[in-house]
This record gives structure tokens, C-alpha cells and sequence, in this order.
């Protein structure tokens, strides 16, 4: 099943892309984020950790000349950081209840190179359309794959 809905989600999340000429957070995240669907806690992290990692890499753009070829490493290693202060750190401050959870490590990273190329409100907008777009096909495959 989970091969199935891979090749699904890239083949939608491909035609979405040359339709819109917008990339939803890459061609995989959306369908790691549908995947996660009855997980809303990691689905949500994942996206503040990724505009988190997108204002950094923002900030820190304003302040040193980054290069265009090394600007997907180093989003990527702002948010592998970013991740792990997440998940070590953060949760010592709330109750136990909260649950502090982001999808991989690599995900909000992908995430925030895409609002870097296409903007934050395009790549969220388009990225929660192409997993509410997903969702169904998710579910259908779930459950014929489960009984």
C-alpha cells in the first residue's frame, strides 16, 4: 500500500506542479505529510518548524551572502538543528501531554527550500491542497489494504 500511494502522491503532486507551475513542498511532501494524517501534532510541527527554519534562513540571508548552490544545504542544515533542538529540548517546558513531533528530520527542510523559491503563502496554500487533494486516496487505500 505504501508504494501504491507513493507513486500516487508524486504522480499527483507532479501534475500539480506543471499545471500551477508551483512546487507544493517538493515532489515527496506532501505525501509524507498525508501519510501522517491521523498524526495532526507532527503534521503541524513540521510546518512551524519549516517557517521557523525559512525566517532563520531569512534573517541570516539579510546578514551574509549565501550562494544560490548552497542555500538548499544550509536550509537543510538549519532545520536538522532546528529539529533537534524540537525534539530534545522544547518538550521540557510543557506538560507531558504535548506532544512535540516533526515528520523526519529532513521533511521541514524541503519544506522551507520550497518558500524560499516560491514564497511562504504559495507553498503552504499549495501544499495543504495537494494533502487535502491526497487524503482520500489515503484513506481508500487504507482501507482496502487493512481488511
Amino acid at each position: 500500500m505504501n508504494v501504491i500511494f507513493v507513486l500516487l502522491g508524486i504522480t499527483v503532486t507532479s501534475l500539480i506542479t506543471e499545471f500551477f507551475c508551483i512546487n507544493p513542498g517538493g515532489l515527496i511532501v506532501p505525501v509524507f505529510l498525508t501519510t501522517y494524517l491521523f498524526n495532526p501534532e507532527a503534521i503541524i510541527g513540521t510546518f512551524f518548524l519549516s517557517t521557523f527554519s525559512f525566517s532563520v534562513f531569512f534573517i541570516l540571508n539579510q546578514l551574509f551572502i549565501i550562494h544560490k548552490k548552497h542555500r538548499f544545504i544550509f536550509i537543510i542544515l538549519i532545520s536538522t538543528v532546528l529539529v533537534f533542538i524540537w525534539r530534545r529540548y522544547v518538550p521540557n517546558f510543557f506538560p507531558q501531554d504535548i506532544l512535540f513531533e516533526t515528520i523526519g528530520w529532513i521533511i521541514p527542510g524541503i519544506l522551507s527550500f520550497t518558500m524560499t523559491k516560491n514564497g511562504f503563502l504559495k507553498t503552504s496554500f499549495f501544499t495543504i491542497i495537494t494533502l487535502l487533494f491526497l487524503s482520500p486516496f489515503y484513506l481508500l487505500l487504507r482501507l482496502i489494504f487493512t481488511t
